[in-house]
């Protein structure tokens, strides 16, 4: 087993997008949607109840209300439409300092751990491609095959992705002085300020100035050198 354990926030830290939002928008543009069934009939109706939420909600209970949005949807569905979403992303997909980062720790011989509050069948095709080890994330609930719109436990942000890499390195007793992290947002902080070496990915100026202070690696993303995936 090894006994050190990379530890990569996903979105803005390995990928460009939002992808809950993403997918979002995809499964509405791409699905036969059952009117009836779902609680709003676009996706510019969901964007705008999230986006007005977005400005006095913390990302925690963000993170509740987007998954309410899945309330009847089919499993089966949902599953098949994430990995359609991964195949239509073009090569610009990839944030370059983040997945390099990611490859120097796994030739390093480190387990790779994604950690995110999107959700595990989203994250999937995500980890695939990058060979990753194990997903830390965020589980819906399901009833006879359908999302009930509620999550199984608190939500994989903030003290939650702390909560959730203790646990995980406890169940495996691996020390985390000897592991890493890898995150881009301010939510990012308990997590990188957990483990012994953590990087920042240019982007939330709190936390690149807590970057800074504490001595953490900042990488910069305006030296992208090419669109092209970078050996996946």
């Amino acid at each position: 087993m090894k006994k050190s354990i990379a530890f990569f926030d996903v979105d803005e830290t390995l990928i460009s997008v939002k992808s809950m939002l993403s997918f979002q928008k995809f499964y509405y543009q791409q699905t036969g949607i059952d009117f009836f069934m779902e609680r709003y009939v676009s996706y510019q109706a969901f964007y705008q109840d999230f986006e007005i939420a977005s400005q006095t909600r913390p990302r925690a209970e963000l993170n509740k209300a987007y998954y309410q949005s899945f309330y009847g949807r089919e499993m089966a569905i949902i599953q098949r439409c994430c990995w359609q979403w991964f195949e239509q992303q073009t090569t610009e997909l990839w944030i370059e300092p983040g997945v390099r980062l990611l490859q120097h720790y796994q030739d390093a011989g480190m387990e790779v751990v994604l950690v995110s509050g999107s959700f595990i069948e989203l994250l999937a095709p995500i980890a695939q491609a990058l060979n990753a080890d194990n997903i830390i994330a965020t589980q819906l609930e399901v009833h006879q095959g359908q999302y009930s719109g509620q999550i199984i436990g608190p939500p994989c942000i903030g003290k939650g992705k702390e909560d959730r890499i203790k646990a995980y390195c406890q169940s495996r007793d691996i020390d985390l002085q000897d592991c890493v992290a890898v995150g881009d947002d301010i939510s990012d902080f308990p997590m990188l300020d957990l483990v012994g070496k953590a990087h920042v990915i240019e982007g939330n100026l709190e936390l690149m100035r807590i970057a800074k202070f504490r001595g953490w690696q900042v990488h910069s993303i305006a030296c992208q050198q090419s669109k092209k995936l970078i050996n996946i």
